[in-house]
């Protein structure tokens, strides 16, 4: 019998010994108050007139670097967080000038020092594509078979953006577009009403003011 109840007390003993054990564990990260080394060479590896990359030199912690946060700002904060040593953010504006930082976060939550650059977009140097003007249906047979528009002015290549409801649906370099083509090949937009408007795009992602909205019924 006393050995009998010596194997339960053992047992007994066991578990709470491997409940311990467990809970503990996470306090073990907890511990680690040893902040990562601040990103070192942050630097600007390719920019254009709305987005820029980024390289860095790793870091280091006694834990191991968990990910970076990368933020670029202006009057807002634009962030990224990636495990790599590199990152890409877009939708800055041309010709303006921004602050990029980065800093390392190890397992345990601890941040690294930011490192800091300055960076400059590029600079556009001529106007925009003009607003497509005289956003119309174009109807065979009493039915809508395709929207068109007057053409951009641009000094260089144009295509344009199609949008429903304020998606993007499609785009192409002709000045029309089938309403077939976006319902059955693309299958962007949907049976019913369909509110569209069109943005014309030159080079170096360079977009006109969205045109005027036409509303269709699509059959």
């Amino acid at each position: 019998m006393m050995r009998r109840g010596y194997r339960l007390l053992a047992c007994v003993a066991g578990a709470v010994f491997s409940l311990l054990t467990v809970a503990a564990a996470p306090a073990a990260a907890t511990n680690d108050r040893w902040p990562p080394t601040a990103p070192s060479g942050l630097r600007v590896t390719e920019f254009s007139f709305t987005w820029a990359r980024f390289a860095w030199n790793p870091s280091t912690d006694n834990t191991g670097v968990h990910h970076y946060l990368f933020e670029i700002s202006d009057t807002t904060w634009k962030q990224a967080v990636t495990e790599t040593s590199t990152s890409r953010l877009g939708g800055l504006e041309p010709g303006r000038g921004y602050k990029a930082t980065v800093r390392a976060v190890d397992r345990a939550g601890n941040q690294s020092p930011r490192t800091t650059i300055e960076f400059t977009t590029l600079r556009r140097t001529g106007p925009a594509p003009t607003t497509p003007t005289n956003l119309r249906a174009v109807f065979v047979d009493g039915k809508a078979a395709s929207i068109a528009w007057d053409p951009s002015r641009h000094d260089g290549f144009v295509y344009y953006e199609v949008y429903s409801g304020g998606v993007s649906v499609a785009t192409t370099a002709s000045t029309s577009i089938s309403i077939d083509e976006m319902l059955v090949t693309m299958g962007t937009i949907e049976i019913g009403p369909n509110f569209f408007t069109v943005r014309a795009w030159g080079e170096h992602e360079y977009g006109s003011e969205l045109s005027n909205g036409l509303m269709v019924t699509v059959q």
